[in-house]
């Protein structure tokens, strides 16, 4: 009998101890340069698909293996009168019913990418009709390991975006998106493998 619970004490202190190594890694992963931050970039939605580029190298030192860790992204749509210069209050712009989509990526795509791509960071939908309209988002960052974010090596991110539908004379919608994030030093061999990666999905 004492011999089993010899046995079992020590494999609850090597559970202990896996446990706690692996919650130093996670803390070494990313250790913070920053406090939170908004990045905020606005687009127009036009009626084809077109692609805006957010600039981040100014915030992030490749040289000293930083990456910009994202923590939350929101989108705020907002109708706007572009005979006016105006935004407006009713978000009833739409002849008839239309779908608007926005995805925010860490490659420079001309084109809607799939969910399961890795280098999607967010995306969001608008639906509008004569007696309806929401929006939904996703729960990206895609990326939950312990405590981080997504982590960002590029200089760039991109935002696409797009409206199947027609919009009434001189209206068009605006979407604002919102980044909340930090800039933080990863570990060299954290960094490089983020690093190869993007390069592999470009």
């Amino acid at each position: 009998m004492a011999c089993y619970v010899s046995i079992l004490y020590y494999y609850l202190l090597y559970f202990i101890d896996q446990r706690e190594r692996e919650r130093e890694r996670e803390r070494d992963m990313a250790k913070a340069k920053t406090s939170t931050f908004t990045i905020k970039h606005e687009m127009t939605v036009g009626t084809s698909p077109a692609t805006e580029a957010i600039p981040i190298g100014s915030l992030i030192d490749v040289a000293d293996a930083q990456a910009l860790e994202i923590v939350s992204v929101d989108y705020v749509w907002q109708p706007y009168d572009t005979a006016n210069d105006l935004y407006l209050a009713n978000m009833d712009i739409i002849n008839g019913t239309a779908g608007a989509t926005v995805q925010l990526m860490d490659k420079n795509s001309a084109a809607f990418i799939s969910a399961a791509d890795n280098n999607m960071i967010s995306s969001a939908n608008l639906f509008v009709g004569a007696s309806f309209l929401y929006s939904e988002g996703d729960f990206y960052p895609d990326d939950f390991k312990g405590d981080t974010g997504r982590f960002v090596v590029n200089d760039e991110m991109y935002l696409i975006s797009d409206l199947q539908g027609t919009y009434d004379s001189n209206r068009t919608y605006k979407v604002s998106v919102l980044i909340r994030a930090k800039v933080v030093k990863l570990s060299t061999r954290d960094w490089m493998a983020i690093s190869l990666e993007t390069v592999q999905n470009e």
